[in-house]
């Protein structure tokens, strides 16, 4: 690293030095920009002559457009990268000596997004992508529950042990991104247990340019009655608020099958049945992976080829 790189991680590093909520221009030959403590996150950011929206997040950084005080009281169009506090600052530094660059800035304004892309690349941020599948499979799996039955709720970004319930049945919601994959993990018990009709849906989708995305689905929701308010504060719980672009993320509807939940099709094992097995009676949980392919099946939609 270069002895320019090397002042310019230092000017960023001493934003863990300011007072909450103050700001700090630093410029030097090769960046250029302001640096801000707030709220247990630190904030870097420059000017932009464009106020277009913008919203992303990768591995705890958030990337967003807003207005950048100036020291003369005014505020100007700006993109901000914010992260932690805990984060390390060496590595909140290296990042934000990137984003501060003037040789990046014309193709970062041209298209963040696209920076934000290369950084989720290198953390390997597949996670994210698969937990955004997942949360809208339950939002479509959701909209059919939904319409047939106005007591469902939707609780699995809540950490509940069913992701929808109703007043007389529990579903759990498995997504797969997977054309043919018919194998589901049943991560306990109390997924597949209770005292209530259960069932359990199976979602295929796949991604595409174009489809259903958490922001369309959440509309169609709307439109059927379900409360705004009750799918946004959900929807916060997993990080996921509105105008981030992964809720824009679109896939194709390839299927969705419903199963019941019965000792033909997955029999319980219950975790007093198992320690009856071992002397030292210490099973205290267990992950059950199932191939779906021969279980009895409802299908609720299927696309036309």
């Amino acid at each position: 690293m270069t002895t320019e790189s090397n002042s310019s991680i230092s000017l960023i590093k001493s934003v863990s030095n300011l007072i909450d909520s103050n700001y700090k221009q630093i410029q030097n030959d090769e960046i250029d920009g302001f640096i801000k403590s707030q709220n247990g996150r630190y904030y870097i950011s420059f000017l932009i002559d464009n106020p277009t929206s913008y919203l992303d997040q990768f591995v705890g950084f958030i990337m967003q457009s807003g207005k950048q005080r100036l020291s003369d009281g005014s505020y100007r169009p700006a993109l901000f990268l914010s992260a932690p506090q805990d984060i390390p600052l060496n590595q909140f530094a290296y990042i934000g000596c990137d984003f501060l660059k003037k040789s990046n800035r014309k193709a970062i304004i041209k298209n963040p997004y696209e920076w934000s892309d290369i950084w989720r690349s290198i953390f390997g941020d597949s996670i994210k992508k698969e937990l955004t599948a997942s949360i809208l499979g339950e939002m479509i799996a959701l909209k059919y529950v939904f319409a047939e039955d106005k007591t469902a709720e939707w609780l699995g970004t809540y950490s509940s042990s069913q992701d929808i319930i109703c007043q007389e049945k529990d579903v759990e919601v498995k997504t797969t991104l997977n054309k043919k994959d018919t194998n589901i993990i049943i991560n306990s018990a109390l997924q597949l247990g209770g005292e209530k009709k259960q069932k359990l849906y199976f979602v295929r989708m796949e991604a595409k340019p174009t489809g259903n995305s958490i922001d369309s689905i959440e509309k169609e929701l709307v439109s059927l009655g379900y409360l705004e308010d009750k799918i946004e504060n959900a929807l916060k719980e997993k990080d996921l608020p509105k105008g981030i672009r992964a809720r824009s993320e679109t896939y194709d509807l390839l299927e969705i099958k419903s199963f019941d939940v019965n000792d033909k099709n997955f029999p319980l094992f219950s975790l007093q049945t198992l320690n009856k097995l071992v002397q030292s009676k210490n099973i205290i949980d267990y992950t059950l992976k199932i191939d779906l392919t021969n279980c009895d099946s409802k299908q609720i939609y299927s696309k036309k080829k």
